[in-house]
């Protein structure tokens, strides 16, 4: 049998998960996210926010007054908003 070798290219890696598609594609969860804390909390209001790690986009879900923080903090809801999007969570 032939060895196959393979040489990840780490520039193209980076370029890739900091592309505009990845983060239509995070923004697109996070609003998911966002929506499902919003229904689960019976109203309250999440937001989502875009940004740049050192090698890919990050979204962020959080919540957007003190009445949601005070939900998120007693029920872990955004959390569970995540869980119930069926989104893979790293551990």
């Amino acid at each position: 049998m032939n060895k196959v070798q393979f040489k990840l290219d780490i520039n193209g890696l980076r370029e890739l998960m900091k592309s505009d598609a990845m983060q239509g594609c995070l923004q697109a969860a996070g609003d998911e996210v966002a929506g499902n804390g919003a229904s689960m909390s019976g109203g309250q209001s999440y937001g989502t926010r875009m940004g740049m790690g050192s090698y890919t986009a990050i979204c962020t879900v959080f919540p957007n007054d003190d009445e949601a923080r005070k939900e998120n903090f007693s029920n872990n809801t955004v959390l569970k908003a995540l869980t119930a999007s069926g989104l893979p969570m790293n551990k």
